[in-house]
């Protein structure tokens, strides 16, 4: 039976006011939030349109954005205004600083490159990396190398964008849909990435070199999202979600329920949340949580249509991803 109640410590901060945990989620019928992690959802209307695609939440700061453009909360998320000072279009991926507090620089990709700002996306927007070309479809910055994965492949910067270089010798030239990396890839350079049409691709030196890691039943499908948590490795694709625990070298569906339908996206909690357990994956029919390791899975629909999910963001920000 779904657990209806939610813990004091989801509703208020430390100074009773705030909430701590808070679930956003951009659909094909809009926004939503949810404040017991997915359990039910509300319609967000705070001044943000309906065809939002992504959300990166910091903390009190978040970041949505879609076609029309890059969007601000100050609030975790109550209120939004759109950035006055972005002019690069439709946005597809946002990624900030580790320690945005301290070094406030945040990538946002686009349909058309990519865009870096220095000073939080208060004022100044440049457009970077003529050679990442194409689409962005993801970033993973664990620091200091960082990759942007587009419509034209896999490329790696390690000077917070100065210089980039396209890597994935061994990829297929297809786009490049999604990207993991271990939470040690300074001393562990291993990195995934879903491809589009062609399963799962895994590097042991930090991009340089990719072998294929796919089992043969979703080989050739779309991998759109892609999650490494803990000793778990999730691989969202168009035939459903699977789970590797041996980094890639075997595979197992996740559940029947998720069998045969489109992932579009995955949601990690942070470690310490007392939603520690709970994944959420995005379908092209809605939203599915598990509460015990991936091993049952639940609709999650009360309150939000079972439309298709394009991304997910949440206060507290995910888990970094640890092998």
């Amino acid at each position: 039976m779904p657990q209806l109640w939610i813990p004091l410590l989801l509703l208020l901060s430390s100074n009773g006011t705030q909430p701590l945990a808070r679930l956003f989620v951009a659909t094909a019928e809009g926004p939503y939030v949810s404040h017991s992690w997915g359990e039910y959802w509300e319609t967000l209307r705070h001044r943000l349109p309906r065809d939002i695609r992504v959300f990166h939440c910091l903390g009190p700061r978040a970041y949505a954005g879609g076609p029309d453009g890059l969007f601000v909360s100050d609030d975790f998320g109550e209120s939004w205004t759109g950035v006055n000072t972005w002019e690069g279009g439709e946005v597809t991926a946002i990624l900030a600083s580790s320690y945005f507090p301290a070094e406030p620089v945040i990538f946002v990709g686009t349909r058309d490159g990519l865009y870096r700002s220095r000073d939080g996306g208060e004022k100044n927007w440049e457009r970077i990396a003529e050679t990442v070309q194409g689409s962005v479809h993801a970033i993973a910055w664990p620091g200091p190398s960082l990759f942007v994965a587009t419509s034209q492949g896999l490329f790696h910067t390690e000077d917070i964008g100065e210089s980039w270089e396209e890597v994935g010798k061994g990829l297929p030239e297809v786009a490049v849909l999604s990207v993991t990396l271990s939470g040690y890839f300074g001393i562990e350079p291993v990195l995934f990435v879903g491809l589009d049409g062609a399963g799962v691709y895994r590097s042991r030196d930090g991009g340089e070199s990719f072998q294929p890691v796919s089992a043969p039943t979703w080989a050739h499908q779309a991998v759109r999202a892609i999650y490494w948590w803990k000793s778990s490795l999730f691989a969202g694709t168009d035939a459903g979600l699977f789970i590797s625990q041996d980094a890639g070298e075997s595979w197992e569906s996740a559940a029947a329920e998720l069998e045969g339908k489109m992932i579009l996206a995955i949601s990690i909690p942070a470690a310490d949340s007392p939603v520690g357990s709970d994944v959420l994956v995005g379908t092209e029919q809605g939203v599915f949580k598990t509460s015990d390791g991936a091993t049952t899975w639940r609709q999650m629909k009360s309150g939000m249509s079972s439309s298709r999910i394009f991304g997910f963001g949440s206060f507290p920000s995910p888990a970094p991803e640890l092998r």
